[in-house]
């Protein structure tokens, strides 16, 4: 695809072609999510979070050809490297005056995707000098990795007994296919340009890329046993304690360099 625009472009010499390089950091989440907290005998427990706190932070890079098919509107393609997931720190402290009880539980759950990302974009520059630019688009990206990590570390005290502790951690690379390989998205930018010359501009933009693909690629919520009261928690498949219907959202800070072709 970048070669294709490259050559339209090279074709047309009244048609200017811009090469850029990128380079930033992201900010990642999910969205239409809920999380639970699963135990060590797979039961899942409702887990209260505020979407704020669960970003993972990552670098992006990306390289790619920019085609002028007017003075003000280009084609964009690009190929890079994006990682996307979730990193959840829940925290839950009871305590009970009566019984000189306190127990402590931090939960964590760290979902690390790592993607091929394909953005086209059509890019809108809002003034004469084309140095303040819009771009809207779509994004196809291909899973190359997944790994996830959960860990439960529960410390209580009763009375003046010593304090006891539980602890398990699960850490591996995803090998069932249980993340989907594809994802596909509408992407969002706003940025500026700096000339330097007449063949080399600086560049900073942010976009937002939102994912319309369901993560999880085996599950839907099934409900795989009951507990013993209504208000029990319930055994689940679904994405890692998420619920399988949630989707990337992304957000990048990128600062780059073009090169004028012709």
């Amino acid at each position: 695809m970048l070669f294709l625009i490259y050559g339209i472009g090279h074709s047309q010499s009244n048609k200017k072609v811009l090469l850029n390089i990128n380079l930033g950091i992201s900010a990642s989440n999910f969205y239409n999510t809920e999380i639970f907290r699963v135990d060590i005998d797979g039961f899942s427990h409702p887990i209260d979070e505020k979407f704020s706190n669960n970003f993972l932070w990552g670098f992006a890079h990306n390289f790619g050809i920019e085609y002028f098919i007017s003075n003000r509107l280009s084609i964009n393609c690009n190929l890079g490297y994006q990682k996307m997931g979730i990193d959840v720190h829940n925290v839950t402290i009871k305590e009970s005056q009566e019984n000189n009880y306190w127990s402590e539980r931090k939960y964590e759950i760290n979902i690390n995707n790592h993607y091929l990302v394909l953005p086209i974009t059509l890019k809108t520059y809002l003034n004469k000098k084309n140095t303040i630019f819009i771009e809207p688009g779509f994004y196809t990206a291909l899973l190359i990795l997944s790994k996830y990590k959960i860990t439960d570390h529960r410390t209580y005290q009763n009375g003046d007994l010593e304090p006891s502790w539980e602890y398990y951690n699960l850490y591996w690379t995803d090998r069932s296919g249980h993340t989907s390989s594809i994802d596909f998205g509408m992407s969002f930018g706003i940025g500026c340009k700096i000339p330097i010359n007449k063949i080399i501009n600086l560049s900073s933009k942010i976009n937002m890329n939102l994912g319309l693909v369901n993560l999880d690629a085996l599950y839907n919520n099934e409900v795989i046993q009951d507990g013993v009261f209504p208000d029990s928690p319930k055994k689940m498949n679904d994405y890692y304690g998420f619920n399988s219907s949630s989707k990337n959202i992304n957000f990048n800070l990128l600062f780059g360099i073009d090169f004028k072709l012709n």
